[in-house]
């Protein structure tokens, strides 16, 4: 019933199984036409662009699109809350061009042009991941764990989120991000907006983000010194 002057978007920023991709695209064909693709550059979810996530969906992707031959594709970002900074997407929208220049893509041949057409480092881009994911998480479902936000707005007296982290290396995780972000700043005083925020946000999650937890413990050893020490440090 879609009429023939009418074209459509397949979207999907979820999926990192070309396969499926193969599969979706040959559903939207059996619509009768070639569809367009729309898939994302990961910004939506918090405070920079998970890469691990964009590339790891575009790779497949793009792949099913150029095996399916289809000819237009859209990257898309979306700012839900507008927390992360527009220029953080650049390395994402560096990874779709490059696709649209050539069959297989190049990984040297991206951090170069990367690096000549927006100042800032292959590395200094994917580095945003670190907000995403903790050393130990894994994906759940089709989404990234995004520790940053969940642990910047929890109550740490609730602690809805404590159990995702448990055990896992969270103060230093942020302590050495901040540091990571912090010389980022120092490389380019144009671009330093894009990591100041997320330096910011390390520097309070890596007293913040097992609060809970330490304080929980403190409190079940009646641990006072430890607990008002934790304050302190918040301070």
């Amino acid at each position: 019933g879609i009429p023939k002057n009418t074209d459509f978007i397949y979207w999907d920023y979820y999926h990192e199984d070309e396969d499926f991709y193969v599969d979706f695209i040959r559903k939207q064909k059996a619509m009768g036409k070639q569809p367009i693709f729309a898939g994302g550059i990961w910004i939506w979810t918090g405070y920079g662009a998970d890469y691990e996530k964009t590339f790891a969906t575009t790779q497949a992707a793009m792949a099913a699109c150029k095996k399916e031959g289809v000819s237009q594709v859209m990257a898309t970002i979306w700012a839900n809350g507008a927390e992360s900074s527009f220029p953080s997407s650049l390395l994402g929208f560096q990874l779709f061009a490059e696709h649209g220049y050539s069959e297989e893509l190049d990984m040297e041949k991206l951090k170069s042009r990367v690096k000549f057409c927006t100042g800032i480092s292959y590395e200094d881009f994917y580095s945003l991941t670190k907000l995403y994911k903790v050393p130990g998480q894994e994906n759940q479902f089709l989404e990234p764990p995004n520790p940053a936000s969940c642990l910047l707005w929890q109550d740490p007296l609730m602690g809805l989120y404590d159990a995702e982290i448990k055990g896992l290396p969270v103060a230093k995780h942020f302590e050495e991000a901040s540091k990571g972000y912090a010389k980022a700043c120092e490389k380019s005083m144009l671009h330093r907006h894009i990591f100041e925020t997320p330096k910011a946000l390390c520097d309070v999650l890596k007293y913040k983000g097992d609060l809970g937890i330490r304080l929980k413990t403190a409190y079940d050893e009646d641990n006072k010194t430890t607990s008002l020490a934790f304050f302190k440090d918040l301070l």
